[in-house]
């Protein structure tokens, strides 16, 4: 659709697409920023080769507030929701799966720490037809949200045309993906204070439990960025036997998912085994 761009637009260098170098430059030094502290701050656990991250500030944590008042109003609106769509069970299934899992756990200073409140999305599916998306953009007037505070970080996923035209060079395909990828990082302890959020202890929903996410949240700003460094990482880390299968699978990722093709069937196997090895 055209537009009548005014005096003020055409004096605009976006407009025209063209960036000012200064923002550029500012852009660039933030993204470095958050890959030097990535790399300065992510370890692998040896009991269970988890890796943790932390979370990159941008902004002293200290600006964030204590924002429980709002993530329980929140609260109480996603629960209006499920209970008149008969879905509240279905959800309070998440929350009790996550802790068996060790995704999250309760803690008992309530109002300390920083909250994400979180919403519903359905969808239509016979095991779990809603699932919780946490909104860290939240903000408490005009106070900092957590996403104010983090590094976005440099956008390391691969273009899906790239990924389609290079899987259609060889003759053998595999596809993969990994299992709650973003659960798998673990957030380092100083760290999940800020990620807290509110749900009921029962199904009468008269008494609220605080929980505390462990693991890298979905919905946080920077948790694509810390996952995909986070997977170049592992892969750069390989020991040499395995270095050319780390190779491929640095360009085949798309988020948490994997898409490779190979030159022949025993290859391909080959390049499986080292992948689960590693």
């Amino acid at each position: 659709m055209a537009t009548n761009p005014s005096i003020t637009d055409l004096w605009n260098l976006e407009t025209i697409e063209i960036s000012d170098p200064v923002a550029v430059q500012s852009a660039a030094e933030e993204d470095a920023k958050a890959i030097s502290y990535h790399k300065s701050t992510v370890r692998k656990e040896e009991m269970n080769g988890r890796y943790n991250v932390a979370l990159p500030w941008k902004q002293p944590k200290s600006t964030l507030p204590t924002n429980r008042q709002v993530a329980e109003k929140r609260l109480r609106s996603a629960t209006a929701k499920l209970k008149k769509t008969g879905k509240w069970e279905n959800y309070d299934c998440i929350f009790k799966d996550w802790e068996k899992e060790n995704f999250i756990k309760t803690v008992d200073d309530g109002d300390n720490g920083h909250f994400l409140p979180h919403r519903l999305v359905f969808k239509e599916s016979l095991t779990n037809p809603v699932r919780p998306v946490f909104d860290a953009s939240c903000r408490n007037g005009r106070l900092p949200s957590l996403n104010d505070c983090l590094y976005i970080g440099p956008n390391l996923i691969e273009l899906i045309p790239t990924l389609l035209l290079r899987f259609r060079l060889h003759k053998v395909g595999i596809y993969a993906d990994i299992r709650k990828a973003f659960q798998m990082m673990g957030v380092k302890e100083q760290d999940q204070n800020y990620q807290k959020f509110l749900w009921w202890e029962d199904l009468i929903c008269e008494r609220i439990k605080v929980f505390q996410h462990l693991r890298v949240v979905f919905g946080v700003s920077s948790s694509p960025f810390l996952l995909m460094a986070t997977l170049l990482y592992h892969l750069e880390t390989q020991p040499e036997k395995y270095a050319k299968t780390a190779e491929i699978l640095r360009y085949s990722f798309y988020v948490d998912n994997c898409l490779v093709s190979l030159p022949s069937l025993q290859q391909a196997k080959t390049s499986k085994e080292e992948a689960n090895h590693g």
